[in-house]
Formats: structure tokens, C-alpha cells, sequence
């Protein structure tokens, strides 16, 4: 080609260099653009990789829900979350009021499809963690839907045109004329912002929860004593406490820096601990009570450590319900332990018989007996 174009004379050089430019051109203006993601989120569902799971390992996936922290945690957390986020979107219906006003039935099928497909163990504890996991994710996609497709329009109508595919039209228009272009749903909307903008002390810890965070430093807590044993009082003595670990993991922004508030906790919560170790000699209080001695006291709620952290009293212990669920739980380990031991007991007693009859046997041949 290089020495075809050579033997050409000069004025066809020009020619098919010009169109050679102009058909670069054209190729540039005509290319479509890169399309932009819209958000974190890959498409309408987060949970594809789980779809796939589902086929390739049918089982029940083992859930770790301590009912000293009522929520997920561990290996699997992730993937009990991402699944119920999907089947939420799937199964509950957005027009009504909150998930208190859920129609009973897409409650049963939705927490069906939960316990057929992972198992949570036994515990008192485990419907109001499965609970709070799912209004959670139907109120957080909520939320979703309004800030991408409703806010941002001008009038009722153009949020009505703004309908995202994967939502039923008549469930939308009810959101957008029954909801959130009610009047009295409008004002407590703007007294929520108003409340959200305004606190001082914001998480720095992303979409993961408290309890997992808390899990996370217990697990290390447990793996440090087992490294070394002989540490453990210079640990409890000199070691930073798991309240004080536990503010800086999701407090501290990743500049390295707190928010004014929480920074003026972090230095409370350090004094906290300085004057444990200088009265009692080591820091052996618990992260519930640390909290409560730093952020106060509220009834129901347990400041700082998320919902569905067990809650305690204002005298600092848990209240009954708690305490039931925990005796339970306790009860309930209790039975399972003794059954395996009484299973193993039963296995031995079997092959002692089976090894006495084969000696019997041996004996008998050689005429010992």
C-alpha cells in the first residue's frame, strides 16, 4: 500500500489524504459516548453473584447472628444482607405506610424464602434480627428510589413519568400522590433532613455495620491471646480498651481526623479508660457499659452501637427480655452440647462391645478362655 500511494501523482496524494482526515473525522463525531454508572450499584440488583450461588450450592448457608450483637456477622453476613435486599425488592409492596403496615402474606413469603435458604441456628433473638435487617433494607431502597427519581423533578407529573422500569406503575403513582407529595409526609421528611444535617458526630465507616466492626475486634481480641498468652495483662493494663477501638474504627474519617463531637468523646472515652487502669489496676469494662457512661442514656436504644444491639437498662444491665433471650440461647447450646456428648458416649460404649466380642473370639481360638 506504502508504495502505491509513492506512485501516485501529487495532486491524488493530496486528495486521498484530505479524505482520509475527513473520514477520520466523521469515524470521531459518530463514536457513541462512554456511559457514566449511575451510583455505587450494578444495575437494578446488587445480589447477581448470590442468584448464581443459589444453582451452584443449594444447601442452607450457615448465618452467624451472637445475640450479644443481633445482627450478621461474620463470613456469610454479607451475602444473607445482599440476598435479602433482592427478595425485599421482589416480594414487598411500596404503597404502604412503613414496614409495620406490610401485608402479612409478603411477610410470610418473604421470610420463607430467608429461612429456606439460610440457616440462623436456635435463639429468642433471631426474628427481631431478621426484622430489623429487612425494614432496614425496605427503608433504605425507599429512600434510593426517591433521591434518583422523585426529588429531583419539578412537578407530580414528571416524577410519574420518571417510573423506573422495574417498579409497577401503581405502586409508584401511590408513592409520588399518597406519600411523598403528601403534605404532613413532606413536613416530617424536612424535619428528618433537618435532623440528619445537623448531627455532629457522622459514621466513617461505610455501608458496614457496628456489630460486624465489633465482631471484627473481638476476633482479633481472641487471636492476640492466643499468639501470646504471657500478654495478656500487659494487654488489659496498657492495650487500648475494644470501646476505645471500636469509636476510632468507625468515627475516624480516612484524612485521619474525627468530626469536632466525636473527637471531644474519643478524649472522654480515653479518660474513661486512664481512670480504670489507675483505680483498679486493668480496664475491664464492657462496651456497653463504656458507651453508656460516655454517650448517655436512652431508653430503647443502645447510642452508638446500631440497631438491634441488645439494650440496657439504665442501672447498666440488660433489661428481661434480653436476659430471657440470652438464658435461651445459653439453654439451648447447653442441650446440643450434651446430645453430642451423649452421642459420642453411645459410639464408645458400641465399639467397646464390638472390641470385647472380637478378643472374646481371638480367646476362644487359641483356647485361652
Amino acid at each position: 500500500m506504502a508504495s502505491s500511494s509513492r506512485n501516485l501523482p501529487e495532486g491524488e496524494r493530496t486528495i486521498n489524504l484530505d479524505t482520509q482526515s475527513l473520514l477520520s473525522q466523521l469515524d470521531s463525531t459518530t463514536q457513541q459516548p462512554k456511559k457514566k454508572r449511575q451510583g455505587p450499584f450494578r444495575g437494578p440488583s446488587r445480589a447477581l453473584k448470590y442468584k448464581k450461588l443459589r444453582s451452584t450450592e443449594p444447601g442452607k448457608v450457615k448465618v452467624h447472628i451472637p445475640s450479644s450483637l443481633g445482627a450478621a456477622v461474620g463470613k456469610n453476613a454479607n451475602q444473607f444482607v445482599g440476598e435479602c435486599a433482592d427478595w425485599v425488592k421482589e416480594i414487598c409492596p411500596l404503597n404502604v405506610q412503613s414496614w409495620n403496615d406490610m401485608p402479612e402474606d409478603a411477610i410470610d413469603r418473604l421470610y420463607s424464602r430467608i429461612h429456606a435458604k439460610f440457616d440462623f441456628g436456635e435463639g429468642a433473638h433471631i426474628p427481631k434480627a431478621i426484622h430489623i435487617q429487612c425494614s432496614n433494607l425496605y427503608r433504605h431502597w425507599r429512600e434510593r428510589l426517591k433521591a434518583d427519581h422523585f426529588t429531583k423533578c419539578k412537578t407530580l407529573k414528571e416524577a410519574e413519568r420518571a417510573c423506573p422500569a422495574t417498579i409497577d406503575l401503581t405502586q409508584w403513582r401511590w408513592l409520588i400522590y399518597n406519600y411523598w407529595g403528601n403534605p404532613k409526609q413532606r413536613e416530617k421528611s424536612e424535619k428528618n433532613r433537618a435532623n440528619a444535617l445537623s448531627k455532629k458526630i457522622k459514621s466513617a465507616c461505610g455501608s458496614k455495620s457496628t456489630a460486624r466492626i465489633i465482631y471484627e475486634l473481638e476476633l482479633e481480641a481472641e487471636n492476640e491471646q492466643e499468639v501470646n498468652e504471657d500478654e495478656q495483662e500487659v494487654n488489659e493494663t496498657n492495650g487500648d480498651p475494644i470501646y476505645l477501638k471500636l469509636w476510632e474504627k468507625s468515627k475516624r474519617h480516612k484524612n485521619g481526623k474525627f468530626d469536632d463531637e466525636a473527637e471531644i468523646k474519643y478524649k472522654a472515652f480515653k479518660e474513661l479508660h486512664e481512670k480504670e487502669v489507675r483505680e483498679k489496676g486493668a480496664d475491664n469494662l464492657i462496651l456497653d457499659i463504656a458507651y453508656k457512661e460516655v454517650l448517655g442514656y436512652r431508653s430503647g436504644y443502645a447510642r452508638g452501637l446500631g440497631k438491634g444491639h441488645p439494650v440496657l437498662s439504665k442501672d447498666g444491665k440488660k433489661g428481661r427480655a434480653e436476659l430471657e433471650a440470652n438464658v435461651e440461647h445459653l439453654q439451648n447450646e447447653n442441650s446440643m452440647i450434651r446430645a453430642e456428648f451423649e452421642s459420642h458416649k453411645l459410639e464408645a460404649k458400641k465399639k467397646q462391645q464390638e472390641l470385647e466380642q472380637k478378643l472374646q473370639l481371638i480367646m476362644d481360638k487359641i483356647g485361652l478362655t
